[in-house]
């Protein structure tokens, strides 16, 4: 099995676990998680965004699921969890939240819209920095590209 196989394997089970457990929590959908599994809110907003746009009927559905049920995250955790480095994830959690703050000022959504935009931008900033680096320590050392 090549990586590239493993990789959208390993997508197409988390769009399924995504589903169900979206499913649980009252997204209309095929198949509901069993019930002694616990659902985390917080996790498959995460899920959500390392999904990306594999399924637009599912993001569609958790926008509305989190601009209706925001009272239901527990924000602190949430930002917690946001606390990766993963660029592609922060940026369509960027536009999810963005989407799900649409119309209201006072929506916290807005604030994690701006965190997740903050993060990249330091990502962002941290590589480029890194790369400086890297680059005059090897050229220091007489290693530079040729």
């Amino acid at each position: 099995m090549s990586l590239e196989n493993f990789k959208e394997g390993l997508k197409d089970y988390c769009l399924e676990l995504g589903w169900k457990q979206w499913t649980k929590l009252g997204i209309s959908g095929r198949e509901r998680a069993d019930d002694w599994v616990n659902t985390d809110p917080e996790a498959l907003v995460l899920l959500t965004g390392f999904l990306g746009s594999k399924d637009l009927r599912l993001t569609d559905n958790v926008i509305s699921w989190l601009a209706t049920n925001e009272s239901l995250i527990h924000k602190s955790r949430l930002k917690t969890i946001l606390d990766i480095g993963h660029v592609p994830t922060l940026r369509r959690l960027s536009e999810v939240f963005q989407a799900a703050g649409k119309g209201d000022e006072r929506s916290s959504w807005n604030t994690f819209k701006d965190y997740c935009s903050d993060k990249i931008q330091a990502l962002e900033d941290g590589w480029e920095s890194n790369k400086q680096l890297f680059a005059s320590e090897m050229s220091s050392k007489g290693l530079q590209n040729r």
